[in-house]
């Protein structure tokens, strides 16, 4: 049996037009087409464009539209082969509190990102085109945030299998993407099992999430032949899909999430759009959804304002995708080895249990403070601390905490590391004997002071 991604997603899409409000029979036939045709999809070309608008009273506001456009070959959802063209734009004028010795600062940037992508089965290429977004220096650093620099407009090369092979030999045995590809395949498996599509169409049937308002003729500019249907989202049909379709998958809505669902739907306008089928073939040509947030002000945050539309295209249905891979190219793992030794981001196991009680930061302060003495063992036996963070007796030591940092001086004689403790504080310890609580992250840095 074909396993086409395309066509779970159209169902997921589509199927919610069913039976609408208003009685039309050409629709109704025009979806049956639909769903026949869909299932011969091979390979598609996209492209998605989604502009927005945002503010907080208190906060600032934002503008930013994202566009995207390639071909997808839709057989295998395990092994995937796209292109994609993408780019991300806007102006933002935020301010941060507790970020510059006056107490906050101001940021009024424009801010824009393009990258090319190109992927085949377990290997991924990356060209970062452009990248201008100068807020982050806020929260990365000048220095940091410079190193992005060396890196735009080449292709960057990450193979699955060598990075699953580094992380083995990192001490990490465990760490295998072949459980995502399994899940993943069980997924589509499922979502092409005809038993639960029907269930899924009956499900999307009698719904009603979306409500047929209007149709009319018109043609794509490739010249095909599409009727054009407008529809609003249905808040209660939207909620009764939601449980359904859960149950259907496996995956059942409890009673917490229906009761966020209509906390949220409260602050949501949901929203309206139109989908363009084809006259011929049945396939969508076109989705367009227009909607508009407002989330009411909290003690930390002010009032939220969010209009956001979204259209996407779709034509060259089965068109053969070919796709060459980039040349030259630098392989990630070649980029990252060296930041590994001078700073690494340490993801650990066993979470410490949340709370406000200072008492739980003993467990943490406990960890670093016994990893000093593992950095002194470490040193006398190499004179030098390199390697150090990827000291398994280290990794062991710091699995007992949520998350630490832990940095390399660039001639290997001297380190710090740090934690971010449950009560909110940051504790750091380093080669100078330093042992304290600190403002922020020493990303990059030897000393915690």
């Amino acid at each position: 049996m074909k396993k086409q991604i395309l066509f779970s997603l159209l169902v997921v899409v589509t199927f919610c037009f069913s039976l609408p409000a208003q009685a039309d029979t050409s629709f109704d036939n025009a979806l049956t087409k639909m769903f026949q045709a869909v299932k011969t999809v091979d390979a598609v070309n996209y492209n998605v464009s989604l502009q927005g608008n945002g503010s907080d009273s208190k906060s600032g506001s934002l503008k930013m539209t994202i566009g995207a456009s390639g071909q997808f070959d839709v057989t295998e959802l395990t092994s995937p082969k796209s292109q994609t063209s993408m780019s991300l734009s806007g102006s933002n004028s935020f301010k941060y509190p507790a970020v510059s010795p006056s107490g906050s600062a101001n940021q009024n940037n424009n801010f824009s990102v393009k990258l090319d992508s190109i992927s085949f089965s377990d290997v991924f290429y990356l060209n970062l085109r452009q990248f201008n977004v100068p807020v982050l220096q806020m929260f990365v650093g000048p220095e940091n945030y410079a190193k992005v620099s060396p890196y735009i407009g080449k292709w960057i090369k990450f193979d699955f299998k060598e990075i699953e092979k580094f992380a083995k030999e990192q001490g990490n045995g465990s760490f295998s993407f072949d459980s995502y590809k399994q899940q993943a395949s069980l997924a589509q498996n499922k979502l092409e099992d005809p038993a639960v599509l029907v269930k899924l169409q009956k499900a999307f049937v009698d719904s009603h999430a979306l409500k047929f308002v209007s149709k009319t003729n018109a043609k794509t500019a490739e010249s095909v032949d599409v009727v054009k249907y407008k529809f609003v989202v249905d808040k209660a049909g939207l909620k009764k899909l939601l449980i359904s379709g859960g149950q259907i998958m496996g995956t059942p809505v409890g009673a917490s999430d229906a009761k966020r669902f209509d906390a949220e739907v409260k602050q949501t306008y949901l929203p309206s759009g139109e989908i363009w089928l084809g006259v011929k073939d049945g396939l969508v040509y076109r989705l367009v959804l227009n909607s508009n947030i407002t989330i009411p002000a909290t003690k930390t945050a002010g009032k939220t304002t969010m209009i956001a539309s979204l259209t996407a295209g779709f034509k060259d249905y089965n068109k053969p995708i070919v796709l060459v891979a980039p040349s030259p190219v630098q392989s990630i793992l070649d980029i990252i080895k060296p930041y590994l030794e001078k700073s690494m981001l340490v993801p650990n196991n066993a979470m410490v249990p949340p709370g406000k009680n200072p008492a739980v930061d003993t467990v943490g302060m406990s960890v670093l403070s016994s990893s000093r003495l593992l950095a002194e063992i470490f040193y006398s036996k190499n004179n030098s601390y390199s390697g150090f963070c990827l000291d398994r007796e280290l990794m062991t030591l710091l699995k007992k905490i949520s998350s630490s940092v832990c940095n390399i001086a660039s001639d290997k004689q001297a380190y710090s590391i740090a934690t971010d403790l449950p009560s909110g504080k940051i504790f750091c310890v380093d080669s100078t004997g330093f042992a304290g609580v600190i403002s922020l992250f020493p990303w990059g840095k030897t000393s915690c002071q």
